[in-house]
């Protein structure tokens, strides 16, 4: 059975490279199929061909890019956020929060320090029928 423990803060961070490994600006990156539902979203690439996307819980993500007929799969694990797993393995942490200052445990995950990132690389393929 899969972790669906929350894993609020966590970020599935890339880039998009050609079939020559440069890589591509403007590229489509969504997530067709996560361990939750997930909002139908895409990132498009920067300059750099890199895109950012959240990933709302701990589990397995499959990601795809689309770029000028090029297509590329990749399949990525989120584990558990840090911050997630420390807070579960102390109740008094979650007590602490929730008592006087409502707000503290949201300020806390929305700090960039705990932010948790998965990084992937997706190459993509060219159409079939077409050369590199």
């Amino acid at each position: 059975m899969e972790d669906l423990t929350p894993s609020a803060g966590s970020v599935l961070r890339g880039v998009v490279r050609g079939p020559d490994g440069v890589p591509v600006q403007g590229a489509r990156v969504a997530i067709t199929a996560s361990p939750v539902p997930v909002p139908e979203i895409a990132a498009e690439t920067d300059a750099d061909g890199r895109f950012e996307l959240a990933a709302p819980a701990a589990g397995r993500y499959t990601l795809a890019a689309h770029a000028g007929g090029a297509a590329a799969q990749e399949s990525v694990a989120v584990p558990p956020h840090p911050a997630a797993a420390a807070r579960s393995a102390s109740p008094d942490a979650d007590a602490a929060m929730s008592s006087e200052a409502p707000d503290a445990g949201l300020a806390a995950a929305a700090t960039p320090s705990e932010s948790h990132e998965v990084h992937v690389v997706l190459t993509l393929s060219p159409p079939p029928g077409t050369e590199p």
